[in-house]
């Protein structure tokens, strides 16, 4: 098989269930083979996380990148986002900018106040770096 060319990350505790919707219609209407995976502590992952120096985010961060090397990825990801799922997604491009061909950041919520404070608040600068000085700025 080939490997996966995007990558969809659910937010929250959410288990990759609540986003299988959008990666199926990302893998029709794009033509992407998509990884839909669960977090530390999500879904079907173990509800048990080691206590290290990183925080779990950042723990994810390798997980991903160690998953993605399992399946053999080379090619830059299109990393989709939903929720907390975005802030991971934002952080593996600025570890791994040349793994990253497209960052989408979706918010959810109530679709306005909560939404557009967070994400302007978690992403605000990455999103100003990366339109200023495409990904290599964000790293």
């Amino acid at each position: 098989d080939d490997p996966p060319r995007a990558v969809v990350t659910p937010g929250g505790q959410l288990a990759r269930d609540a986003a299988r919707h959008l990666a199926s219609v990302l893998a029709r209407k794009a033509g992407l083979r998509v990884l839909l995976w669960d977090r530390r502590s999500t879904g079907s992952s173990s509800i048990w996380a080691p206590m290290e120096a990183q925080s779990l985010p950042e723990q994810d961060v390798d997980d991903l990148s160690n998953l993605l090397d399992s399946l053999g990825a080379k090619a830059p990801m299109h990393l989709v986002g939903l929720s907390s799922g975005s802030r991971l997604s934002a952080i593996f491009a600025s570890r791994h900018p040349a793994r990253a061909a497209s960052l989408a950041l979706l918010p959810t919520g109530d679709a306005g106040g909560a939404a557009e404070v967070l994400s302007k608040v978690y992403y605000g600068d990455c999103a100003d770096l990366a339109e200023e000085g495409g990904m290599a700025a964000v790293a």
